[in-house]
């Protein structure tokens, strides 16, 4: 996407922007609570430009699912406040735009809400069929749009795990769709929580990771020094 010069949602890890950049968008949005997202569809639609670095940022995942899902919840909520917001004037960010942004954050609410129940639905046909003794009744269609995308997820997960020096194994393909079906719970979360309290930023702990070689270049003044 940043090769065709389109606009997407920033992450929240490492970002460096320009402040004459950042100010003229009139900076973060208070209100929003995936505000590195907006920021992204901001920026592109007063005429700057978004890049991809390639070096990787290092940072521990939240851990158990109790961390795991307010931070998705927190994500699928600031999603949902940053279509709202660029969907309000779509002129802003053209045709190009409105694509990336469906592309993108419409794409990710749309598959958290779907995903539990498409693989409920699957199980249920499955059921169903063996106990009747009969193949379940799938259009050819839907089966070969849910393979198509559950090949592509499994195929994006091998090559990160292999640049990562990661082991991607069989249990780990087996294990994604109920995975992925716990977005589903924090879509529900995230509704409900846009509702009562839309401005709610919880902030979430990350399992301590200790890396030797990133250490060895931290100092206790690293951060004022860079400012």
């Amino acid at each position: 996407m940043a090769k065709l010069n389109l606009p997407f949602p920033l992450g929240g890890t490492s970002n460096h922007l320009r402040t004459a950049a950042l100010r003229r968008v009139g900076g973060w949005d208070a209100y929003n609570v995936t505000e590195d997202a907006d920021l992204g569809f901001k920026l592109w639609s007063e005429g700057w430009r978004l890049g991809v670095l390639e070096s990787p940022t290092w940072e521990a995942p939240p851990g158990a699912l109790e961390r795991w899902l307010p931070q998705r919840t927190r994500w699928l909520k600031g999603y949902m406040q940053t279509w709202g917001v660029h969907t309000r004037a779509p002129r802003a960010l053209g045709r190009r735009g409105q694509l990336s942004l469906a592309m993108t954050l419409g794409a990710a609410i749309v598959s958290a809400a779907s995903h539990a129940p498409t693989l409920a639905w699957l199980i249920a046909a499955l059921m169903v069929a063996l106990n009747i003794g009969m193949a379940p009744v799938v259009p050819l269609a839907s089966f070969a749009v849910l393979a198509v995308g559950v090949l592509a997820a499994w195929m994006g997960c091998a090559a990160g795990a292999r640049r990562a020096g990661l082991d991607y194994r069989l249990t780990d393909m087996l294990a994604a769709p109920a995975y992925w079906s716990l977005l589903s719970l924090a879509f529900v979360h995230a509704l409900w929580r846009l509702i009562v309290a839309p401005y709610a930023w919880d902030k979430t702990a990350h399992d301590a990771e200790i890396d030797v070689e990133c250490t060895s270049l931290m100092t206790v003044d690293a951060g004022r020094e860079a400012a």
